[in-house]
């Protein structure tokens, strides 16, 4: 083992102890982290992760999913944040295919957070003003009205 794989190597391992990457996301790093290195290095190292199953991007979708999801984000934001980062973009695909349903009451849980209540306002500028900041988070128009519907 040479002794760029070895720095190669000991980067990864470090990067992937503090979190789950996605393998271009991961490969990204390791560029800047060793610029010694060349693309084949990296994409040996990458593949010897994936291997001893250290880098999996099933895993990294579903926590990253579920972290998006908890600080109140739709599915377009998290598609945006999540979509440079993965080789296999139909594994994102899968993890948003979520209900309708579901969104909405991920909607309306920010609108709770943000606001205190997730009733549909009286007034049309307070209406407007909800409605971009759902928009803002990444909820479809109809997660957006659905929000409020919901009792």
């Amino acid at each position: 083992m040479s002794d760029v794989h070895a720095q190669l190597m000991q980067k990864a391992i470090e990067l992937l102890a503090r979190r789950e990457q996605g393998a271009m996301e991961l490969a990204a790093k390791l560029s800047v982290k060793v610029p010694t290195a060349s693309e084949a290095a990296v994409a040996e190292v990458i593949a010897t992760l994936k291997e001893k199953g250290w880098l999996d991007e099933q895993r990294f979708v579903e926590a990253a999913v579920r972290h998006h999801l908890q600080r109140g984000d739709g599915p377009l934001k998290i598609r945006q944040k999540l979509a440079g980062k993965l080789e296999e973009s139909w594994r994102l695909d899968e993890a948003l295919a979520l209900a309708d349903a579901e969104w909405a009451e991920a909607a309306r849980q920010a609108l709770m957070k943000k606001f205190g209540e997730a009733q549909r306002p009286r007034e049309p500028k307070e209406v407007a003003r909800r409605l971009r900041f759902l928009r803002n988070r990444g909820f479809t128009q109809a997660q957006c009205w659905a929000a409020f519907e919901q009792e």
